[in-house]
């Protein structure tokens, strides 16, 4: 930050961070490394004589390994991630490392994993709801987003669980629960499925145009609180669904 404020043309810059008690100052860290960020980091920063921000939260994570052995650069067992990235994107490892976080337990990471993330949760459910919906409503709707008419109870019930999930991911993500985050969004767009699934737009479609809309409206509600969910974990996607 010194260097970056240097380059900004104001080399005092950087104490707006490290100097103000505003300041919110999180620590990822591994569980070999709390006692030195809990106890002898702070100490270090308390004796400089200068008012640095001390850490308010020490988030500490188990190991994570590579197919169930210790990552490696010396023997060879890492995965190159500049390779990586020519394959696939960053928001699919970030998705794949956030539910498999490992925050109460030694995780690995393996391919079979990383298979299953991508195409049973990013794409088999997040990615084919919302574009199954969108699809639709862009078609039936003129690319409007229609308005609600009587909810019956499965509508209520999804209205319900929408919100719900938001205020269960707020904590998750305030906790630093970046797994129980990753179950709580794909639980939501597994229940959006079966929502959608249920309802049957399509056939409203024909006949009941106002239960189409309805059912198109607590949709795109739905996706909103996706995207929203899922910022902090695929940012990129989000982005875009929004």
């Amino acid at each position: 930050t010194q260097e970056w404020a240097k380059k900004l043309g104001n080399a005092e810059a950087w104490k707006e961070y490290w100097f103000s008690p505003d300041t919110h100052l999180v620590q990822f860290v591994g569980k070999d490394n709390i006692p030195f960020h809990a106890a002898i980091f702070p100490a270090m920063t308390m004796g400089q004589n200068l008012p640095y921000k001390l850490v308010d939260a020490l988030p500490a994570n188990e190991f994570y390994h590579l197919e169930g052995r210790k990552f490696s650069k010396s023997d060879g067992w890492f995965i190159d991630m500049e390779h990586f990235l020519c394959t696939y994107t960053a928001d699919q490892i970030r998705y794949t490392i956030a539910s498999q976080a490992p925050e109460t337990a030694d995780s690995s990471f393996t391919w079979k994993g990383f298979q299953k993330a991508c195409n049973g949760d990013l794409l088999g459910k997040y990615g084919n709801f919302i574009n199954r919906v969108l699809v639709f409503a862009s078609r039936a709707c003129a690319g409007r987003v229609p308005a609600p008419h009587t909810l019956e109870e499965i509508d209520r019930e999804f209205l319900n669980a929408i919100q719900k999930t938001l205020e269960e991911g707020k904590e998750h993500f305030a906790g630093f629960r970046m797994k129980k985050a990753a179950e709580t969004l794909m639980g939501l767009a597994q229940a959006a499925n079966v929502y959608f699934d249920a309802k049957k737009p399509w056939k409203d479609a024909k006949s009941h145009l106002p239960r189409m809309e309805t059912t198109l409206y607590l949709s795109l509600q739905a996706i909103a609180a996706l995207a929203l969910l899922s910022w902090p974990i695929i940012p990129q996607t989000a982005d875009r669904v929004w």
